[in-house]
């Protein structure tokens, strides 16, 4: 059930219908917590509320991930921490890598990803 929920969202996203594809992530995200997809979901969720100007959501969401799905794959939680990183600093990606970098150095991660 919860494939068929994400799939629907992904599919309403396709045709810019982005709040329904918004009702369909936050489902999967929040109903079916154990799912495989409900990570990648919450990701979906908040470029969803990206594209409905819904910037201080997207950002709150982006930031929820790590912490109610501690256990996610480390790109899609990396992917979730840049967009957030990036909405604090009003949008400007370039400062966005940099605030990043700084963390990495911070907590002990400043050798290089691949």
């Amino acid at each position: 059930m919860p494939e068929a929920i994400f799939y629907l969202g992904e599919s309403y996203t396709k045709r810019n219908r982005h709040r329904e594809a918004a009702e369909n992530y936050l489902k999967v995200s929040t109903d079916f917590t154990k799912a495989a997809r409900a990570p990648e979901a919450m990701v979906k969720l908040g470029f969803a509320l990206e594209q409905l100007n819904l910037k201080e959501q997207a950002c709150a969401t982006f930031g929820e991930v790590g912490r109610k799905f501690p256990s996610a794959n480390a790109t899609l939680r990396a992917q979730a921490d840049r967009h957030a990183i990036q909405h604090r600093v009003g949008g400007d990606r370039r400062a966005a890598r940099s605030v990043e970098r700084r963390q990495q150095r911070a907590f002990g991660g400043d050798r290089k990803s691949t």
